[in-house]
């Protein structure tokens, strides 16, 4: 390069400057984008004249080449993960607003209907209850799920016997479904250190989707067995069952099983949040099944030996 007639002609230094390497070979190749832009250069020196040749640039193009594809890809996961923090920043927003004006109008909706006498316009605000409830269901597993995502999903430990639990559960979940017949198998005592309320929810989780993919099968089993040192409760349901492909991908964010016949609606959050609340209790959940032989889910829970007093 020293042998350009521009060498040392130009401001400010008029050639290398003091200290610089003794650069006599010089070359340079930009790294460009797909669409053509440069987003930087790969240089090089040599203090021999004429040291590279065209097979040297050749293979400085193609190392180029695919630093281009590997910052590009830098680029766009960077702005896949910005895009992601404010998709879970509007969803823990919306769903924050959309409970309270939910939650009252459930209320207003219930006072309605109780100060309504038979016909058709107590049906009608049934029905609207129904689906409110509903809704304000999906909206509390969004809030879960955004909760989940930024690591604010906070448990209230406490010491208690599974077995009140679920008898208290038992009666709910018969009036909620009284066509339904639920058979309990459990010791009188299994104590385990859990927060009550998403424990509560994990298990009204499993037993409404018995009822929901199991619509023409009546009897649901939940049982509950110590294991060595675990609590082990297993809800089993009679239905169709679940396939091997959507037994993998279930406890997965806004799964839906592909087999789905029976109409049943959701976003796929329920089994999502149940695997990261037990999860966080140290213990584990998971599915068995064979189609047309029903389901069991299973989730294990440490047993505990002493309060958390």
């Amino acid at each position: 390069m020293t042998q350009d007639p521009r060498y040392g002609k130009n401001a400010p230094f008029f050639g290398k400057p003091s200290g610089h390497l003794p650069v006599i070979s010089y070359l340079a190749v930009p790294v460009k984008t797909k669409s053509g832009d440069v987003i930087g250069g790969l240089f090089f020196g040599h203090q021999e004249k004429a040291i590279f040749k065209e097979e040297h640039e050749d293979l400085v193009l193609t190392v180029a080449s695919q630093s281009a594809i590997a910052i590009e890809n830098s680029m766009l996961f960077k702005e896949v993960q910005e895009l992601s923090a404010k998709k879970d920043e509007f969803i823990a927003m919306a769903s924050h607003e959309l409970k309270t004006p939910m939650t009252s109008l459930f209320g207003y909706l219930q006072l309605a209907n109780r100060n309504t006498g038979e016909g058709i316009a107590k049906n009608l605000l049934e029905k609207a209850i129904r689906q409110l409830e509903k809704m304000i269901v999906l909206v509390s597993d969004l809030f879960d799920v955004s909760k989940i995502q930024a690591g604010k999903l906070q448990l209230n430990m406490e010491y208690l016997n599974l077995a009140i639990l679920i008898q208290e559960m038992k009666e709910s979940f018969l009036q909620a479904h009284p066509a339904h017949i639920l058979t309990i198998e459990m010791p009188e005592e299994s104590f385990v250190n859990t927060d009550r309320m998403r424990l509560e929810q994990v298990l009204t989780n499993l037993l409404n989707n018995a009822v929901k993919y199991a619509p023409h099968e009546k009897t649901i089993e939940l049982k509950v067995q110590h294991l060595d040192k675990i609590v082990l409760t297993s809800i089993k349901d009679f239905g169709p069952g679940i396939s091997e492909e959507n037994q993998r991908h279930i406890f997965s964010q806004f799964y839906q099983a592909k087999d789905n016949k029976d109409g049943s609606s959701g976003l796929g959050l329920g089994l999502f949040i149940s695997k990261d609340i037990i999860e966080r209790h140290g213990g584990q959940i998971w599915v068995e099944s064979e189609p047309g032989k029903g389901a069991t889910f299973n989730f294990s829970l440490p047993l505990a030996q002493t309060s958390l007093a």
